[in-house]
């Protein structure tokens, strides 16, 4: 019997845009500004777990 793999697809987030945008500005922060910023987007939207990755 084979198994299919299942995947997880979130859905699209509000906050989705202002997190890969401070991605893209990274390098050019300071890690103190980058910190404050995902707790920013933690708290304006918990579930949307790719501000917990950086």
């Amino acid at each position: 019997m084979v198994k299919k793999r299942r995947e997880y697809v979130d859905r699209d987030h509000d906050v989705m845009g202002d997190y890969y945008d401070l991605c893209e500005r990274y390098n050019r922060k300071t890690a103190k500004t980058i910190k404050k910023q995902l707790k920013r987007l933690i708290e304006k939207d918990p579930d949307f777990l790719d501000s917990y990755l950086l």
